[in-house]
């Protein structure tokens, strides 16, 4: 490789780091406080934006009713940011690689699906844990969607 085109590569990282991490991420690094998702008075949807790295978890809660439809889809430039979303009555434990959560899971949002998009009608009233992760490469920046109807 000559050396225009690594100092071109090396540009290109350093261009993805700026645009990855730029403004301002999410807080919701530690799962034991979880940043709430609001919405603005008379909305039934709200966006939230942030940035996650590789083998970090971000987390989000959510307080709906039980009967309630909700639609919740996760967007990433690499298409590589997943959600699990756990129903109330969850538990947080620390872990040596992160927090430790139990507890059931809505279904087609559990550990091992992998999900960017739900539907789902709410079985339980309370707070609905959201565990973002990374399902491969590095880090993204990220916007989750959540519709509560």
């Amino acid at each position: 490789m000559n050396l225009q085109t690594h100092l071109l590569l090396n540009l290109s990282i350093l261009g993805w780091l700026v645009i990855l991490f730029q403004g301002n991420p999410a807080r919701a690094a530690d799962c034991n406080s979880p940043t709430p998702i609001h919405f603005q008075h008379g909305d039934s949807a709200a966006t939230v934006r942030g940035g996650i790295i590789r083998a970090e978890d971000v987390c989000y809660v959510l307080t709906a009713h039980a009967g309630q439809h909700l639609d919740a889809n996760i967007t990433s430039l690499e298409q590589n940011v997943a959600f699990s979303l756990y129903t109330p009555g969850y538990q947080v434990t620390p872990g040596s690689e992160g927090p430790d959560i139990s507890g059931s899971t809505v279904p087609g949002a559990g550990d091992q699906d992998d999900a960017t998009s739900l539907h789902a009608r709410l079985s339980a009233s309370g707070r609905y844990l959201f565990l973002l992760g990374t399902v491969r490469g590095g880090g993204a920046k990220y916007q989750l969607h959540v519709q509560v109807r």
